[in-house]
């Protein structure tokens, strides 16, 4: 009995639970939902994704339609690209998660637009309207130039580090906005207001003010004009005036190693040197070679001049063809008389025969002028005295030499040509202006050795004429008869 109660309560209960199972599957089986496999057609698919419906069947197709309701797999409050404007995502308004190409967005940050939307991102973009809710009138960090926050131009609210305000002062931009201060810095254009081709003296070294180069229009005392011409710098400009100053580079247009006559001694063009390249009017050539001065320049021209320096290239101790009698060179030779006397003893024998018959005619010139080549003497600077021989008619020079030095003859006019002793007559010189010099004039005829005299017979000369006048008396002696023969001779020439 027990057995069979126990029996009945679970089938009782076991009933119970089938019909909790069934209620539980009853409304599922009455809401037929449209299956991935469901045709399109079936009354399970309407067309319309509802809650119930799978995201892949034929009604669910990631378009949230207008008929779709708001909590199916196809409407996620995300208005996407290919769901038409007036489905439940797409309310013109432009969500946080939406994508720029949705119905809802824009790229313009519209007053519906919710905060930070593609839309809405706190960048003021090229197409959005002023007075939204990213462009107000400020150029942001991230805002590109074209927005209309943006235009180029640091004003007064834009933000340091937007495309407006990069620290650079562009040639549009005003004094006194955030990247225009006056001051010239490295990025700014040439044409900002800040820079304006003068380096003034709060421009940055490195802008376009300042490039260490001193234009013609920078002002003297400002960074790039120094007083000293650089490499760069031009000719007009403050720095450079066409002289090589101390301070100028090398390398600048005032400098160009050779140097002319506005250079300065102490610059590097100027070495107190003539070189090749140097101006004859510079500082370093003065017309005169010294020794420093290098050879085939303005100063030395191979010559010694009388103001070269002994020792420079020109002058080098030989008076060369071309030089200058008054130079150093051919000065030392002239002005330094070389007291070395020409001893020429004339080593003619004086054993003359005084006692010899004179009636034969000797051949000797009666009238010999003195061949003494003292004419020669006058004709050379030379102050070195030489003594020439004098060959006299007599021929009898003395053995012992004569160291006397011949004085330079100086013409001076006389009445007659002895006047002033017998000197005169032996001088090479017309002293009375006659035209006859020496023993051509007549008046001195009379005075030795101008005075025609006998010359002595030679030695052979003497030899020989004894010879012949003892074959000639031998001759005579053997033509005479004998005496007692010569008287009868004598005896019949009178007779007959």
């Amino acid at each position: 009995m027990a057995v069979r109660k126990m029996v009945v309560k679970f089938e009782k209960g076991l009933l119970a639970v089938a019909v909790c199972a069934m209620m539980m599957v009853l409304p599922a089986l009455a809401i037929d939902p449209c299956d991935p496999g469901d045709d399109p057609n079936s009354p399970d698919c309407n067309g319309d994704c509802e809650d119930f419906d799978s995201i892949q069947s034929p009604d669910c197709n990631g378009i949230c339609d207008p008929n779709d309701t708001a909590n199916s797999p196809d409407c996620d409050e995300i208005c996407d690209p290919n769901e038409p404007i007036n489905s439940p995502d797409c309310n013109e308004i432009c969500d946080p998660n939406e994508v720029l190409s949705s119905g809802d967005c824009n790229n313009n940050c519209d007053p519906n637009d919710a905060a930070g939307s593609v839309d809405c991102d706190e960048i003021c973009d090229p197409n959005e309207t002023l007075g939204s809710g990213d462009c107000d009138n400020n150029c942001d960090p991230n805002e590109t130039l074209g927005s209309v926050d943006c235009n180029n131009n640091c004003d007064p609210n834009d933000a340091s580090g937007s495309v407006d305000c990069d620290e650079i002062c562009d040639p549009n931009e005003t004094l006194g906005s955030g990247d225009c201060n006056n001051n010239c810095d490295p990025n700014e254009t040439l044409g900002s207001v800040d820079c304006n081709n003068n380096c003034d003296p709060n421009d940055a070294t490195g802008s376009v003010d300042c490039d260490e180069v001193c234009d013609p229009n920078e002002n003297l005392g400002s960074t790039d004009c120094n007083n000293n011409c650089d490499p760069n710098e031009t000719l007009s400009s403050v720095d450079c005036n066409n002289n090589c100053d101390p301070n100028d580079s090398p390398a600048s247009v005032d400098c160009d190693n050779n140097c002319d006559p506005n250079d300065a001694l102490a610059s590097v063009d100027c070495n107190n040197n003539c070189d090749p390249n140097d101006s004859p009017a510079s500082v370093d050539c003065d017309g005169d070679c010294d020794p420093n001065d290098a050879s085939e320049t303005s100063d030395c021209d191979g010559n010694c001049d009388p103001n070269d320096t002994p020792g420079s290239v020109d002058c080098d101790g030989n008076c060369d063809p071309n030089e200058p009698p008054d130079g150093p060179d051919c000065q030392e030779i002239t002005n330094t008389p070389t007291e070395t006397p020409t001893q020429t003893p004339t080593q003619s024998p004086t054993n003359t025969a005084t006692s010899s018959p004179t009636r034969s005619p000797t051949n000797t010139p009666s009238s010999t002028p003195t061949q003494t080549p003292t004419r020669t003497a006058t004709q050379t600077p030379t102050r070195t005295p030489t003594s020439s021989p004098t060959t006299t008619a007599t021929r009898t020079p003395t053995r012992t030499p004569t160291n006397t030095a011949t004085q330079t003859p100086t013409r001076t006019l006389s009445s007659s040509e002895p006047d002033g002793g017998p000197q005169n007559c032996l001088d090479g010189i017309d002293n009375d202006g006659n035209g006859q010099t020496d023993c051509e004039d007549e008046a001195c005829a009379d005075i030795p050795p101008c005075t025609t005299s006998a010359p002595a017979a030679s030695p052979p000369a003497m030899v020989l004429l004894v010879l012949a006048l003892t074959l000639l008396g031998l001759f005579r002696l053997s033509r005479r008869p004998p005496s007692g023969a010569t008287g009868v001779d004598n005896a019949a020439r009178r007779s007959a």
